[in-house]
């Protein structure tokens, strides 16, 4: 924990007059001093996007927890508040949801990712988005001419409710509690898979139509992109609940045959990824994706060090 607390460093990024805050988790590459170096010249850097309500640290810190075990691995990652969340300028508007759905966000995180890029001299970056912030990252993605990947966790392709009824959270919490109603909640859910069925195949009416347009345009250029869900507790693996649309299947076929996208359930993780076992689970398919797929010295570095010390 103190090797992460080193290596770690506030920045400022200050370009087109708005000012974004965030944290710099250096790569440990077996130096002695784990934030001696200032760029991450040559490097593919790392960067989260915050979600829609939380700050960079995430639900129970669990973007540090992540950050910091891909630092480990040898990458350079950047957590970033955009404007309007934790420590940057700006103030949250009523209407953020719809901003986010919409990609609102998309030209000022563009922006700051190639401030960014600039200043810490990497060829590239990894943009990493959770919920709302893989939204974000989708939509950025298309304006972002630094972006060589996508990571995106628990992603959404509705346009949801920010508040669902009380009368509707009550039954929700009396499903979940008794025995009945969970019974009623497993009607409900084949009277929503029967009507899914008649409609062959079409798009929910909440679909967001731009988000998907955008997700198309980007899937199909072969950049590398993974998908990481959590199960649902009514469902295993990746498959969707009973009687909702299978989003994954359907972004799957967007993006085309020569796709590289990775999908991968991440077991015993809930939707925050800030449990014991989804923070196991992220870090385990983050890091072999990323060794897969961007492979670079200072990470090949770090991991022939932990070989050695394990042997």
């Amino acid at each position: 924990m103190k090797r992460a607390a080193q290596s770690r460093e506030l920045i400022e990024l200050k370009a087109n007059g708005t000012t974004v805050r965030g944290t710099l988790h250096r790569a440990h590459n077996g130096a002695a001093d784990p934030g001696s170096n200032d760029r991450a010249q040559g490097q593919v850097g790392i960067v989260f996007l915050n979600s829609m309500s939380s700050t960079r640290a995430a639900y129970g810190d669990s973007a540090v927890h992540l950050a910091d075990a891909i630092a480990e691995c040898g990458y350079t990652v950047f957590r970033l508040d955009l404007p309007g969340y934790g420590d940057s300028d700006g103030d949250m508007p009523a209407d953020l949801l719809d901003i986010v759905n919409r990609g609102g966000l998309a030209s000022i995180a563009a922006a700051k990712i190639a401030e960014l890029a600039s200043r810490f001299e990497l060829t590239g970056v990894i943009l990493q988005g959770h919920c709302a912030g893989a939204v974000t990252a989708i939509h950025a993605s298309r304006a972002c001419k630094e972006c060589r990947g996508l990571i995106l966790m628990a992603p959404y392709f509705h346009l949801p409710q920010i508040v669902r009824s009380k009368a509707r959270r009550q039954l929700s919490d009396w499903a979940l509690k008794s025995k009945f109603g969970g019974r009623f909640s497993n009607v409900f859910d084949r009277l929503k898979a029967l009507r899914l069925k008649l409609r062959t195949g079409k798009l929910p009416e909440n679909a967001n139509k731009s988000l998907l347009d955008s997700w198309k345009e980007v899937a199909s250029t072969r950049l590398p992109i993974l998908v990481v869900v959590p199960p649902d507790r009514k469902s295993t693996g990746v498959q969707p609940r009973l009687g909702e649309f299978d989003y994954i299947a359907h972004i799957v076929r967007l993006a085309g045959p020569r796709s590289r996208i990775t999908i991968k359930a991440a077991d015993g993780a809930d939707h925050s990824f800030s449990n014991r076992s989804g923070r196991a689970a992220i870090r385990e398919v983050t890091e072999n994706w990323l060794h897969c797929n961007f492979p670079q010295k200072a990470a090949q570095a770090a991991q022939s060090e932990v070989s050695a010390l394990s042997a």
